[in-house]
Protein backbone atom coordinates (compact mmCIF):
# COMPACT_ATOMS: atom_id res chain seq x y z
CA UNK A 1 0.00 0.00 0.00
CA UNK A 2 1.83 3.29 -0.76
CA UNK A 3 -0.13 6.35 1.29
CA UNK A 4 -2.30 5.92 4.03
CA UNK A 5 -4.15 8.56 5.62
CA UNK A 6 -2.41 9.81 8.34
CA UNK A 7 -3.26 12.69 10.79
CA UNK A 8 -0.49 14.51 12.46
CA UNK A 9 -2.02 15.69 15.50
CA UNK A 10 0.88 18.19 16.27
CA UNK A 11 -0.38 20.36 13.88
CA UNK A 12 -4.08 20.04 15.28
CA UNK A 13 -4.75 23.23 17.43
CA UNK A 14 -7.83 24.94 19.00
CA UNK A 15 -11.10 23.89 17.79
CA UNK A 16 -9.80 21.64 15.34
CA UNK A 17 -8.19 21.75 12.08
CA UNK A 18 -10.60 20.28 8.28
CA UNK A 19 -9.12 17.96 6.05
CA UNK A 20 -9.98 16.88 2.67
CA UNK A 21 -8.73 15.47 -0.31
CA UNK A 22 -8.83 12.11 -2.28
CA UNK A 23 -7.09 8.78 -1.93
CA UNK A 24 -6.70 5.94 -4.73
CA UNK A 25 -9.21 3.02 -3.95
CA UNK A 26 -6.02 0.90 -3.79
CA UNK A 27 -5.31 2.50 -0.64
CA UNK A 28 -8.18 1.18 1.28
CA UNK A 29 -8.17 -2.56 -0.33
CA UNK A 30 -11.28 -2.89 -1.47
CA UNK A 31 -10.53 -4.97 -4.50
CA UNK A 32 -9.90 -7.71 -1.59
CA UNK A 33 -13.25 -8.03 -1.27
CA UNK A 34 -15.48 -10.44 -3.35
CA UNK A 35 -17.11 -9.35 -6.37
CA UNK A 36 -16.49 -5.28 -5.46
CA UNK A 37 -14.19 -3.16 -6.85
CA UNK A 38 -13.76 0.50 -6.80
CA UNK A 39 -14.35 2.71 -10.00
CA UNK A 40 -13.23 5.79 -8.59
CA UNK A 41 -10.99 7.24 -5.76
CA UNK A 42 -12.38 8.24 -2.33
CA UNK A 43 -13.29 11.86 -1.62
CA UNK A 44 -13.11 12.45 2.07
CA UNK A 45 -14.02 15.85 4.10
CA UNK A 46 -12.72 15.29 7.91
CA UNK A 47 -12.60 17.80 11.11
CA UNK A 48 -10.02 16.60 13.41
CA UNK A 49 -9.78 17.88 17.06
CA UNK A 50 -8.26 16.70 20.02
CA UNK A 51 -10.42 16.28 23.26
CA UNK A 52 -9.40 15.07 26.19
CA UNK A 53 -6.02 13.63 25.03
CA UNK A 54 -7.40 11.97 22.33
CA UNK A 55 -8.37 12.60 18.67
CA UNK A 56 -11.77 13.13 17.29
CA UNK A 57 -12.26 12.37 13.81
CA UNK A 58 -16.06 13.56 12.02
CA UNK A 59 -17.13 14.45 8.87
CA UNK A 60 -18.07 12.49 4.95
CA UNK A 61 -16.64 10.07 2.63
CA UNK A 62 -17.76 9.87 -1.08
CA UNK A 63 -17.09 6.83 -3.43
CA UNK A 64 -18.03 4.84 -6.68
CA UNK A 65 -18.17 1.19 -6.28
CA UNK A 66 -18.36 -1.41 -9.01
CA UNK A 67 -20.28 -4.31 -8.03
CA UNK A 68 -21.34 -7.88 -9.42
CA UNK A 69 -25.28 -8.44 -8.95
CA UNK A 70 -25.98 -11.54 -6.96
CA UNK A 71 -29.37 -12.34 -9.23
CA UNK A 72 -27.77 -11.76 -12.57
CA UNK A 73 -23.89 -11.46 -12.14
CA UNK A 74 -24.44 -7.60 -13.93
CA UNK A 75 -21.63 -5.45 -13.09
CA UNK A 76 -23.43 -2.23 -11.62
CA UNK A 77 -22.10 0.85 -10.03
CA UNK A 78 -22.46 1.51 -6.60
CA UNK A 79 -22.31 5.37 -5.07
CA UNK A 80 -21.55 5.40 -1.39
CA UNK A 81 -21.89 8.55 0.86
CA UNK A 82 -21.18 8.35 4.36
CA UNK A 83 -22.34 11.15 6.44
CA UNK A 84 -21.89 10.51 9.91
CA UNK A 85 -18.40 9.73 10.39
CA UNK A 86 -17.04 9.48 13.99
CA UNK A 87 -14.48 7.88 15.43
CA UNK A 88 -11.88 8.79 18.23
CA UNK A 89 -8.50 7.90 18.16
CA UNK A 90 -6.01 7.35 21.51
CA UNK A 91 -2.77 9.66 20.47
CA UNK A 92 0.26 7.48 20.40
CA UNK A 93 3.57 8.73 21.10
CA UNK A 94 4.74 9.99 17.80
CA UNK A 95 1.84 11.82 17.20
CA UNK A 96 0.45 10.53 13.98
CA UNK A 97 -3.11 8.37 13.73
CA UNK A 98 -3.60 5.98 10.92
CA UNK A 99 -7.34 6.34 10.20
CA UNK A 100 -7.24 4.17 7.32
CA UNK A 101 -9.00 1.10 8.64
CA UNK A 102 -11.34 3.32 10.17
CA UNK A 103 -12.52 4.71 6.90
CA UNK A 104 -12.04 1.67 5.48
CA UNK A 105 -14.68 -0.24 7.71
CA UNK A 106 -17.04 2.63 7.12
CA UNK A 107 -17.30 2.17 3.47
CA UNK A 108 -17.47 -1.70 3.67
CA UNK A 109 -20.45 -1.80 6.42
CA UNK A 110 -22.63 0.62 4.14
CA UNK A 111 -23.53 -3.01 2.06
CA UNK A 112 -25.53 -5.13 2.24
CA UNK A 113 -25.18 -8.86 3.07
CA UNK A 114 -26.74 -9.37 -0.92
CA UNK A 115 -25.66 -7.03 -3.92
CA UNK A 116 -28.53 -6.04 -6.10
CA UNK A 117 -28.61 -4.01 -9.15
CA UNK A 118 -32.08 -3.18 -8.59
CA UNK A 119 -34.72 -4.45 -6.11
CA UNK A 120 -36.66 -5.48 -9.53
CA UNK A 121 -33.94 -7.67 -10.71
CA UNK A 122 -34.84 -11.05 -12.16
CA UNK A 123 -31.78 -12.45 -12.19
CA UNK A 124 -30.75 -15.48 -14.56
CA UNK A 125 -33.17 -18.24 -15.44
CA UNK A 126 -32.09 -21.43 -13.65
CA UNK A 127 -32.82 -23.81 -16.80
CA UNK A 128 -31.29 -21.84 -19.11
CA UNK A 129 -28.94 -19.60 -17.55
CA UNK A 130 -30.10 -16.23 -19.46
CA UNK A 131 -30.55 -12.99 -17.79
CA UNK A 132 -34.17 -12.64 -17.56
CA UNK A 133 -33.28 -8.92 -16.80
CA UNK A 134 -32.09 -8.55 -20.73
CA UNK A 135 -34.13 -10.96 -22.98
CA UNK A 136 -37.01 -13.05 -22.23
CA UNK A 137 -36.92 -16.49 -21.64
CA UNK A 138 -39.00 -19.11 -23.11
CA UNK A 139 -38.56 -22.00 -19.81
CA UNK A 140 -40.32 -20.29 -17.31
CA UNK A 141 -43.90 -21.71 -18.96
CA UNK A 142 -41.45 -24.92 -19.79
CA UNK A 143 -42.87 -27.92 -17.35
CA UNK A 144 -39.72 -29.66 -17.87
CA UNK A 145 -38.24 -27.48 -15.18
CA UNK A 146 -37.64 -28.95 -12.22
CA UNK A 147 -39.21 -27.52 -8.84
CA UNK A 148 -35.71 -27.68 -6.55
CA UNK A 149 -38.12 -27.85 -3.60
CA UNK A 150 -40.54 -30.73 -4.52
CA UNK A 151 -37.89 -33.07 -3.24
CA UNK A 152 -38.49 -31.84 -0.08
CA UNK A 153 -42.43 -31.58 -0.08
CA UNK A 154 -42.27 -35.42 -0.73
CA UNK A 155 -40.23 -36.18 3.22
CA UNK A 156 -42.21 -37.50 6.07
CA UNK A 157 -41.10 -36.27 9.20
Amino acid sequence: MDKRLLVNTAHVRGHGTNIGGELAPQVFEIDKVDRLRSSSPLHYSLHVRIVEQSLLVQGTLECNLQCECDRCLCEYDQSIEINNVCHYFEIPGDKIVDITDEIREDILIMFPQKYLCSAECMGLCPSCGRNRNAEDCQCENNESVVDVWSQLNELEL
